[in-house]
């Protein structure tokens, strides 16, 4: 009896020890991701376009609105849900000067979120594998560079974190918490609505009826109310609503014409996603291409070719470029063998899951479903995925050891986790010596903290800003950046990108447009640019810029004789020529 309860003892200690020591490694982890993320932060507004819009909407939200202020009309916003624009209001980031406190909340949200998924993936899988995926996503480039913008993935991930912990508990509290949760995420990211359907689904699975009815009620009332809300707000144009680009279908199946190309990494690890770090992965390739244009294709058609081919390249291409395998795919064979092996390993985690927890399978399932229908592809969808998907193919390369009963069954999943893990610190570093060259007291003068199209983007607004009065109405790519930075309205750009010569016109005089600010920053600037040289003789050229952005003053009505200045129509022009 003594001995046995000496083992007992004996276990008992080891158990603790082991915890603490599990524990200690977490908080590492954790306090490395959010160093990281603070140094390799975004020195100041980007021009990825989403920050300034979250910024200005926390800004609205104090006001009790929920407009496109920074558009001519005010039209109501109908694109983002407002729980992370509200959240960025509660620290006080929609005040002026505000996009510190939105970063250290996207750290701490991250920083959670990350904490939250390794606890519930040491009930699912065990410590080992629950370290060796947190190791992955610590320092992973993508979840990095997330955390220190402003975004709204980390607050994305927290909830679905949060949602999954709640989950995986049989307590009628933790199914309330669990529900309110996935619509939190569903609030968040309109994408989340398919982390609300697979709670749903996976409490049918658990013939947890009650707590499905419960479910669908709730969100039928909240997530239904902002849907609804933003159908009726709806914009017309693709790149501007989510109900626009459900429908959109462009003739070679590209991108929506209001939408900016991806960069090399769609999730830059810093400074923002125009820096002049060197990508470190494969370049983008263009979503759902194909030469035969879609509008000769039937629906089916249509997306058994969108599905085709965003499965190849979200599973060659993006995820390889969201975990930062360097050089990965060489060939069509390397992408094809990766993306085989991948899929086995997160198989076998994922039917050790099944038997634990179905949330996350069917979350899992229906939002990567969602993604192989949408019109094009960002691999940056995925970033709030990496924590879910480390932890599954981690777990997957334990399942041979313990199918089979080896030795050191912990083995495979450190080994892939040290891997993986130093695929992203390789990145890290070559991001951390760019982030090193960036005086952020001075970040749009600096050349480590933007690219020469981003230096000169910003330098052209800034620049008029201070020609211009308050209330000057603007023609501008990035039309939030432009008014969080200098308080100026514009017309709607994708509208205008829509027009042609004498349509654009037409809008220009009826809003009294006094500036055109034009910049290969957007893709529907050549087609605003190739409008404006119809009528090119009835601006001026204030000034040209780093990158080819080109500011021009619209002429006074005395000044128009119709005769072509000398500078304004060559300008367009230049720009035209160039290409994309």
């Amino acid at each position: 009896m003594v001995s046995g309860a000496g083992e007992n003892s004996r276990h008992d200690l080891f158990a603790t020890t082991a915890g603490r020591l599990w524990l200690g490694a977490v908080i590492v982890l954790l306090g490395l991701h959010a160093v990281l993320a603070w140094y390799l932060r975004a020195p100041a507004i980007s021009t990825g376009h989403d920050d300034a819009t979250y910024l200005l909407l926390a800004r609205d939200l104090t006001h009790f609105e929920y407009r496109n202020f920074w558009i001519v009309g005010a039209p109501r916003h109908s694109q983002y849900p407002p729980v992370y624009p509200l959240a960025l209001a509660l620290v006080g980031a929609g005040r002026e000067g505000g996009l510190t406190n939105g970063i250290w909340l996207n750290i701490g949200t991250s920083v959670a979120a990350l904490g939250v998924f390794a606890a519930v993936a040491s009930r699912w899988y065990g410590r080992a594998v629950a370290l060796a995926g947190l190791a992955v996503a610590a320092v992973n480039p993508s979840l990095l560079s997330l955390a220190g913008q402003v975004r709204s993935e980390p607050l994305f991930m927290l909830c679905f974190a949060g949602a999954t912990w709640a989950a995986h508990r049989a307590g009628r509290r933790e199914a309330v918490g669990a529900t309110f949760l996935a619509v939190g995420a569903a609030l968040t990211r309109t994408i989340g609505v398919t982390l609300v359907a697979g709670l749903i689904v996976s409490w049918l699975i658990q013939r947890r009826w009650r707590d499905a009815l419960v479910s669908a009620l709730v969100s039928l009332v909240l997530v239904g109310g902002w849907l609804g809300w933003s159908f009726a707000a709806r914009s017309h144009f693709a790149g501007q609503s989510y109900w626009a680009d459900a429908v959109y279908q462009p003739e070679t199946e590209v991108a929506p014409p209001g939408a900016a190309v991806p960069p090399a990494t769609a999730v830059p690890p810093a400074p923002p996603r125009d820096s002049v770090a060197p990508p470190a992965t494969a370049p983008p390739v263009p979503p759902a291409a194909s030469a035969v244009p879609s509008g000769r294709r039937g629906l089916l058609q249509v997306l058994f070719l969108r599905v085709a081919t965003n499965a190849r390249e979200y599973l060659t291409v993006s995820l390889p470029s969201v975990f930062s395998i360097p050089g990965w795919p060489d060939t069509a064979a390397d992408g094809a063998i990766g993306a085989g092996l991948g899929l086995v390993l997160a198989a076998w985690g994922l039917i050790a899951l099944y038997r634990r927890e179905p949330f996350p399978i069917a979350a899992l399932l229906l939002y990567g479903a969602l993604l192989l229908v949408w019109p094009y592809r960002v691999s940056r969808f995925l970033a709030p995925l990496v924590p879910v998907i480390s932890v599954v193919v981690v777990a997957g390369a334990a399942w041979p050891a313990r199918r089979f009963r080896w030795r050191l069954p912990w083995l495979g999943p450190a080994v892939l986790g040290v891997i993986l893990g130093g695929f992203g610190l390789r990145q890290d570093r070559a991001a951390l010596a760019v982030s090193d060259s960036c005086d952020r007291s001075r970040p749009f003068e600096s050349e480590g903290c933007y690219s020469p199209l981003g230096r000169g983007f910003f330098q052209a607004v800034l620049e008029a800003g201070r020609m211009s009065s308050t209330g000057a109405v603007f023609l501008t790519p990035k039309m939030a950046t432009l008014h969080y930075l200098v308080d100026r309205p514009s017309v709607d750009e994708l509208e205008a990108a829509s027009l042609d010569s004498e349509g654009l016109e037409r809008l220009i005089q009826r809003h009294g447009v006094q500036f055109a600010l034009v910049s290969k920053i957007h893709d529907d600037q050549w087609a605003i640019a190739k409008s404006l040289s119809g009528h090119c003789e009835r601006w001026r050229l204030e000034r040209s810029f780093d990158g080819g952005t080109t500011l021009l003053l619209r002429r006074a009505a005395a000044e128009s004789s119709g005769e072509s200045l000398p500078e304004a129509c060559p300008a367009i022009a230049r720009f035209l020529a160039t290409g994309s």
